[in-house]
Order: structure tokens, then C-alpha cells, then sequence
């Protein structure tokens, strides 16, 4: 009993001396699903969740929409882009998901602002327990992938660019109808 007492108290004071704290999530869990019903068959209860699975995607699409509506506005310019380049990522985002990757865009289509013709570049510039961040979909999308970027005045970069969504990313409807003429069958 005092051999544990001992290294009970060992690894208090070791958290206290060295301040190790259990991760907090910064990131909520989804809500649960509902629990079935006392008396509920499985049929039903899987109708239900299928309801509830539906409800939650269309309030998901109906957010997303709006940020992207929010986005447009603050953005000075709104491009189409199709990647054309990967290369391995060298920084704190990709220390902790080592699959991301530098992204090589070259604008196709201008939705909004000044066009330009120049290539840029686009990758996550950090990470937290709930995923990488700075990047967008640009981050982890494929060679050929078409992009839509929403960018504030200066030149296209990590630090110019508000937000990345690959094609089949975008519900905004007015952005959605554009890009529809821009982009092939195997994009959307």
C-alpha cells in the first residue's frame, strides 16, 4: 500500500514540476444520434435515425452555404483554380498530419475581383487536436482538382486566402451555378 501511496504521489507532483495537463478537445463531439425507443422495432428506429442523419446533412449544407455566402462578401476575389502541383509540406501542420501538401493552383475562371494569370501556392499553415487549419480543402485535395478560392486583396497566399472548397464542397447557389459551367462531370 505505501509502494502505491509512493508513486501516486510521484506522479502528482512529476504533473505539478513539469505542468502536464490532459489535453482538453477543442473540438465538440457531433451530437449522438437519438437512442431507440422503449418498444421501438429496428425498422422503425432506423427510419428515425435515417430522418434525424437527413436533418442533420441539410443543416450542415444550409451552414456551409452561408459561410460561403459570408466568404464572397468579404473576399476582394473569387477564383476557379485547378491544381497543377504537389509537393510534401514541411511545417507544424503537416508534423502532426504528415499527408498534407504544398498546392499548386492555376486560375481557370475569375467569379469575382481582378484577374490574374500567375500560378500560386496554398497549404495548411497549422494544426490543432481538431484537425489542420489555414488551408481549406487546397490542403488535401488531387492533381486535376478544381478549386474555388475566396482571397482578400494582395497576392494569392496562405495568408491572403480566407477560405479553399473543393467543387463538390460548394453550396452557395450562386457560386454553384458558375461553377457548373467551368467544370467537368467528374469535378462535381
Amino acid at each position: 500500500m505505501r509502494f502505491i501511496a509512493k508513486g501516486l504521489r510521484a506522479s502528482i507532483t512529476g504533473m505539478l514540476v513539469f505542468g502536464y495537463v490532459l489535453p482538453a478537445s477543442a473540438c465538440p463531439p457531433p451530437n449522438p444520434p437519438p437512442e431507440p425507443r422503449s418498444g421501438e422495432t429496428a425498422q422503425a428506429y432506423a427510419a428515425r435515425l435515417a430522418k434525424f442523419e437527413a436533418a442533420a446533412a441539410r443543416a450542415s449544407r444550409e451552414r456551409l452555404a452561408q459561410i460561403q455566402e459570408d466568404q464572397w462578401k468579404q473576399a476582394d476575389r473569387v477564383v476557379i483554380a485547378k491544381v497543377v502541383g504537389l509537393r510534401p509540406l514541411r511545417n507544424e501542420a503537416a508534423h502532426y498530419f504528415p499527408e498534407l501538401q504544398r498546392v499548386r493552383l492555376r486560375p481557370v475562371a475569375w467569379l469575382k475581383g481582378s484577374p490574374f494569370e500567375t500560378e500560386f501556392e496554398l497549404y495548411h499553415t497549422g494544426a490543432t487536436d481538431c484537425g489542420p487549419y489555414g488551408g481549406g480543402d487546397a490542403g488535401s485535395s488531387k492533381l486535376d482538382q478544381l478549386l474555388v478560392v475566396y482571397l482578400k486583396k494582395g497576392i494569392p497566399s496562405p495568408e491572403t486566402m480566407i477560405d479553399s472548397y473543393g467543387a463538390t464542397s460548394i453550396e452557395d447557389s450562386a457560386v454553384k451555378s458558375i461553377l457548373t459551367r467551368h467544370a467537368g462531370p467528374s469535378d462535381l
